[in-house]
């Protein structure tokens, strides 16, 4: 299902820009594939990360374990699962947190699509 589209994400003044995507429950599902498309980015991005976040309460947020996914810039594609691994979601709420670094202030990012795809185990 997909949880972003055509996010754009500037750079602050100073530091990391961080979001989250849209919330999607697990509906008892425990396996995940996922997919990041990056479009363009602007000049002094360093890193576009993806992170799968699960919670019981939509408040707190933990990372899952070996979850996540990045690229130096784009345009280029983040894709992680755990289809194979015994692993197992523990949430009943998941979403994609993403981190931007970069040294140009107000440098920009697009997330054209993001999609978390649950299974049963």
């Amino acid at each position: 299902m997909q949880v972003t589209n055509n996010l754009i994400l500037a750079l602050p003044s100073s530091g990391d820009v961080v979001e989250a995507s849209r919330i999607l429950p697990t509906q008892g599902n425990t396996l995940f594939a996922v997919t990041v498309q990056v479009g363009s980015t602007g000049p002094g991005i360093t890193l576009v990360e993806a992170k799968l976040q699960w919670s019981n309460d939509m408040d707190n947020w933990q990372d899952v374990s070996s979850a996540s996914g990045s690229v130096p810039s784009g345009p280029d594609k983040i894709v992680f699962d755990n289809m194979s691994a015994v692993s197992r979601l523990p949430g009943v709420f998941v979403r994609l947190w993403y981190t931007v670094s970069g040294s140009t202030p107000f440098s920009r990012v697009l997330i054209l699509s993001a999609d978390i795809d649950l299974k049963s185990s």
